[in-house]
């Protein structure tokens, strides 16, 4: 849980940051595939996708690929 507290707010740092200097662009929170159903399916999870309107893609570190987009684009 405290990798992901972390995580989450360096994300709303950058978010708030990037809104100041380029309001355009588009921040994703990349975080390894195996934990993206697990830690996004709980509710503080869950939270950050419905409430903040977060975006998130899982990756698959050992091919450095992305594997799963939340939301789904």
């Amino acid at each position: 849980m405290a990798d992901m507290e972390r995580a989450l707010g360096q994300y709303v740092l950058y978010r708030i940051f990037l809104k100041r200097t380029d309001p355009e662009r588009e921040l994703y929170l990349a975080v390894p595939e195996d934990m993206l159903e697990d830690l996004f399916q709980r509710v503080p999870g869950r939270g950050f996708l419905e409430d903040e309107g977060g975006k998130i893609f899982g990756v698959d570190n050992a091919n450095e690929e992305i594997k799963k987009w939340l939301p789904r684009i």
